[in-house]
């Protein structure tokens, strides 16, 4: 039966939108400065090969996740997905030769990555990082960008609610080969409904008057607290690197 709640395990636009406004030090930083410094973690992360200092990005993560008031509670249940993928990954490593304390690095690599994007998404409005991803990106990009934020939990619903509908009419007595072959069906209802989300978004975005380039306006300015947090994002892949060094040599 299909009945795990899969939107529940990634948090919804609503819920993204209420602790991405949250009023605390974390979320009052420049959404420019927050982006490098989790795409500096997320680098250094990729970089180490010690799980003791990986570790130690993995601690600093959820000390910023209690300074910026989010739940930690379901935070550790919207680990789950990225639990779920990493392990799908690793869990054929050891028939090819890899040892287990490689695969725990791989494992703790990848969901403190996903952490700090966790911590990215629900400390910054989306709109606002938005704004500055427009100035980098195509306009095709990062317009994609944007609505891929909102819409890929519209998806996790779809699919519970597809879930929840094939299983009230097949039942428990019907063979593993024909689940798996309604399955498919269901995946590709799901990509048939996506693409006519699609469709309507695009018609009501061209009503209002959309031209191929959103255009946002936020009044975030760069201050001295900015800078501190950016320091962070230099100093601490710095320290962490030349302990490694060190404790290879």
């Amino acid at each position: 039966m299909f009945t795990l709640e899969l939107h529940s395990l990634l948090p919804n636009p609503m819920i993204i939108d209420y602790y991405s406004t949250k009023d605390t030090v974390l979320h009052r930083l420049h959404p420019v400065v927050k982006l490098v410094f989790s795409i500096a973690m997320v680098l250094t992360i990729v970089y180490l090969q010690t799980p003791r200092l990986i570790l130690v990005l993995s601690v600093l993560v959820w000390i910023m996740f209690a300074i910026a008031r989010l739940p930690l509670g379901r935070l550790l249940i919207w680990s789950a997905m990225p639990t779920f993928f990493v392990v799908s990954i690793v869990i054929f490593l050891p028939f090819i030769g890899y040892g287990w304390e490689y695969i725990f690095t791989v494992m703790i690599k990848g969901i403190t990555a996903a952490w700090y994007m966790f911590l990215l998404i629900l400390s910054t409005p989306t709109m606002s990082l938005g704004k500055y991803v427009s100035r980098v990106l195509p306009s095709w990009l990062s317009d994609a960008f944007l609505l891929s934020l909102r819409y890929i939990f519209y998806f996790f619903g779809e699919t519970q609610k597809t879930f929840i509908a094939a299983n009230s009419r097949q039942g428990e007595g019907i063979p593993w080969g024909k689940k798996i072959k309604l399955f498919g069906l269901m995946i590709v209802n799901l990509i048939l409904k996506g693409y006519d989300k699609t469709e309507k978004v695009y018609v009501a975005m061209k009503s209002r008057g959309y031209t191929g380039r959103m255009r946002l306006v936020s009044d975030e300015r760069f201050r001295v607290r900015d800078l501190a947090y950016l320091s962070l994002a230099i100093v601490i892949p710095l320290v962490l690197i030349y302990l490694e060094m060190v404790m290879v040599l």
